[in-house]
């Protein structure tokens, strides 16, 4: 083994697998991976919400430590799973096998891997007790249970929300009196949104605060400025919707208004202003992933916009 992937150490794969650390030229393949999970999963062929490319160019991740790779003895890549830190020490990670390999045989020892590479992260941060978060489809009754057993418990409940656009997506509500709505602009308004977006989620459940080279980072590699629709009081933010395109569809990344502005129905003439343009750029398929449990009652709008769960998630935690 080399440095790279030391956390593999004494977690032995059955079968002839292999484990591999993570190089730019795994990176389609990995995608693909994560998208034959989600076809698999859903029914439908359909990328996968996270782009690996871009979560790989974050300054923050360590391609070759926080993303680990099992090849199969034939040489595909038969499963992918990453770590994903925060400054804070916290982390996400999620492990995914391919569908036509074993989750019985691959997906226990992907996951004890990232418990390990997740521990690492806390410890270089000097942090004596960090949580690290796994998303489980409320149906998936293997993976609740490989968590459980490895003693997470669940936290939370979130939704995937959906909407097929048609032409009901023109129809808008006017915005408040005294808000302008316009397309993002880069790199004008970058700092302002950053530091609009953290003040507005900054009691959302699990928080984690993001540097402004880390958005900014973020926000140059995915951003297309007529996707992202930013509300402005004068020459203060109150509101955004970002979306980011996907294959076939569209994902809204964020929604969010500043506390000084709510209550006011600018969430939802936002969201409709963004569904109107999606819609007029040829989408017909939007998604969102909400806090079931969020305080502003953020379902609910996204349902008096036309939009339906689509699919539940249960968010573990444990500590490391």
């Amino acid at each position: 083994m080399t440095s790279a992937i030391s956390v593999t150490d004494g977690i032995e794969l059955s079968d002839g697998y292999t484990w591999r650390p993570m190089t730019v030229a795994d990176l389609p393949a990995a995608q693909d991976l994560l998208d034959a999970c989600e076809a698999a999963v859903t029914g439908e062929r359909r990328p996968h919400q996270i782009d690996v490319g871009a979560d790989a160019r974050q300054p923050r991740v360590d391609m070759a430590r926080d993303q680990l790779l099992i090849m199969a003895p034939n040489g595909a890549l038969a499963a992918f799973g990453w770590v994903y830190p925060f400054d804070s020490g916290n982390a996400m990670c999620e492990p995914n096998v391919h569908p036509d390999h074993s989750r019985e045989l691959l997906e226990e020892p992907l996951l004890v891997a990232l418990e390990r590479r997740a521990a690492q992260r806390a410890r270089a941060v000097g942090a004596t007790s960090a949580r690290l978060s796994v998303w489980c489809e409320d149906g998936e009754t293997r993976r609740r249970d490989l968590l459980l057993g490895r003693a997470y418990a669940k936290v939370r409940d979130t939704h995937v929300m959906r909407i097929r656009l048609s032409e009901d997506a023109t129809r808008v509500a006017a915005l408040p009196p005294g808000i302008d709505a316009r397309p993002f602009r880069r790199p004008v308004d970058l700092r302002a949104l950053h530091a609009a977006v953290e003040e507005a989620f900054a009691e959302h459940f699990n928080f984690e605060p993001t540097t402004f080279d880390d958005f900014s980072a973020w926000a140059t590699t995915e951003v297309e400025p007529e996707r992202w629709l930013v509300a402005w009081d004068g020459g203060e933010i109150a509101g955004e919707v970002l979306a980011l395109r996907r294959e076939h569809d569209m994902w809204i990344e964020s929604v969010s208004v500043r506390k000084p502005w709510r209550g006011r129905g600018l969430a939802l003439a936002l969201l409709q202003r963004q569904f109107a343009t999606l819609h007029g750029a040829g989408f017909d398929d939007v998604f969102l992933g909400v806090d079931a449990e969020n305080a502003t009652g953020a379902v609910q709008l996204y349902e008096r916009a036309g939009m339906h769960i689509w699919r539940r998630f249960w968010v573990f935690e444990r500590t490391v």
